[in-house]
């Protein structure tokens, strides 16, 4: 809710502003939490014809499903899509009034190298284990989620934008 009044705010200030919402949400992208109360959605038409600007398209739409996962629940086999990046309509083609910057179509993915894979396939934690055999093993790996990015651009929309717009304020 604290992000989405900041988000309101910054928008009604500035219907162009180019703002991106990034983390570990620890819920699906289809959760009524992240699509009902933070307005991150899947929808990019939606998105771009939402006239009070109160979604965010979740980039995680771009990708096809099974392209999706960034954690992986050992116990059930199952992969889950917990990171994600959302922006506002101003940085999506055809979206108005259109940001500075770009979401650069197609550049959205989950990255993962070798190194950060475990056999399986699966992300490669930095944690202790506890091993009933052999005692404590030390795994030195990344993370337990692999991160996601996004390539972003600037675009002729008139004038830049003013110094100081793209850093974090702190209310």
């Amino acid at each position: 809710q604290a992000v989405c009044a900041y988000i309101d705010r910054r928008l009604k200030a500035d219907p162009a502003a180019a703002l991106l919402v990034a983390g570990d949400f620890n819920d699906r992208p289809e959760s009524p939490i992240l699509t009902e109360v933070a307005g991150f959605v899947m929808d990019e038409p939606r998105v771009r014809a939402d006239p009070a600007s109160h979604f965010l398209f979740n980039l995680t739409g771009w990708l096809p499903e099974e392209a999706r996962g960034t954690y992986y629940y050992s116990p059930a086999k199952q992969w889950n899509t917990m990171d994600s990046m959302s922006v506002t309509r101003g940085l999506l083609d055809g979206g108005a009034p259109a940001s500075f910057w770009r979401a650069r179509r197609g550049t959205y993915r989950i990255f993962k190298t070798p190194a950060q894979c475990s056999e399986s396939g699966a992300p490669l934690p930095f944690r202790r284990v506890r091993n009933k055999e052999v005692g404590d093993v030390y795994l030195t790996g990344y993370s337990d989620h692999f991160p996601v990015r996004l390539e972003i651009e600037s675009r002729d929309v008139g004038a830049a934008p003013a110094a100081g717009a793209w850093g974090l304020q702190s209310e």
